[in-house]
């Protein structure tokens, strides 16, 4: 009896024992192979897309590094692009032949042999060539333009200087050269010939100078022999054989010209002429003195 009592109770539950639920087992989803393979074929594809494109446009540039190279050759030589004709135009002072030669280019030669750049340096070389313009007209032909300068005045330092009418300096006379011109001399020429900065600024003062005497009396231009500057930068004018002196000073020299020229024209109405003209009264500088001759 005792021994069934024991089967019994192993065979059943515990009394006030809850019964636990075993925990399902985890389902891991399956790998798709198929979907990864497809992916690394989409990869790969790419890569060699992009390779072959890159391969492509390597090619074409090669291929055109090539043709450029060959084709620039063929127009370096080929007889179609000599040179048959060279146009010059804004010479007067000298002659189409010699700005051929300044520019340095050649009939029969090929047309590129010579960048338009490097023939204008060549021509504003030449000391009467201000500026210049070089335009290269294919198949066979070159356009020069060039504007010369104008002289306006001589410099007399150790030589004689030509000096244009923006008051550059130009080119030094030559022998045999001869210009009716003005001179311009210098009271410190040492000053000048040591400081290109101060003659320049001096040259260009000097220039708008004679425009104001060319334009408030043009007679006065082919009269005009001196223009000469003290070392406090005062102008005094010589004009005409007899050498009549207005000495303008410095500051408001246009305003002093016009009047200036008031009282010539007074003085010609009076049949006077004068031997000095002051008009360089710091104190009154509207005040013009005349001495008669």
């Amino acid at each position: 009896m005792k021994r069934k009592k024991h089967i019994e109770a192993s065979e059943g539950p515990p009394k006030n024992e809850r019964i636990a639920r075993k925990p399902e087992p985890e389902v891991t989803a399956p790998v798709e192979r198929g979907a990864r393979f497809s992916r690394f074929k989409a990869s790969f594809a790419r890569v060699v897309t992009v390779t072959l494109k890159l391969a492509v446009v390597a090619a074409i540039v090669a291929c055109a590094g090539f043709l450029g190279h060959a084709l620039e050759g063929f127009v370096r030589t080929s007889p179609a692009f000599a040179l048959e004709a060279i146009a010059v135009t804004g010479h007067s002072r000298l002659t189409e032949q010699e700005v051929v030669e300044a520019s340095g280019i050649t009939l029969g030669e090929n047309v590129f042999r010579w960048p338009p750049e490097e023939v204008e340096a060549k021509l504003v070389a030449h000391p009467w060539i201000a500026r210049a313009s070089v335009r290269r007209k294919l198949p066979s032909r070159f356009e020069i333009e060039i504007r010369e300068h104008a002289p306006r005045a001589l410099l007399a330092l150790d030589s004689l200087y030509l000096v244009s009418r923006e008051g550059v300096v130009f080119k030094e006379l030559g022998a045999g050269e001869t210009f009716d011109l003005p001179v311009i001399t210098v009271a410190d020429e040492a000053a000048i010939r040591s400081s290109r900065e101060q003659r320049a600024a001096l040259l260009t003062e000097v220039a708008a100078l004679l425009r104001d005497v060319e334009a408030i009396e043009p007679r006065w231009a082919s009269l005009l022999s001196e223009v000469h500057v003290h070392t406090d930068g005062a102008f005094t004018l010589r004009f005409g054989e007899d050498g009549t002196e207005v000495r303008l000073g410095k500051g408001d020299l246009e305003g002093k010209l016009t009047r200036i020229r008031r009282v010539f024209e007074r003085l010609e109405q009076a049949g006077l002429e004068a031997a000095r003209v002051f008009a360089d009264n710091e104190r009154r500088p509207d005040r013009v003195t005349v001495e008669i001759r």
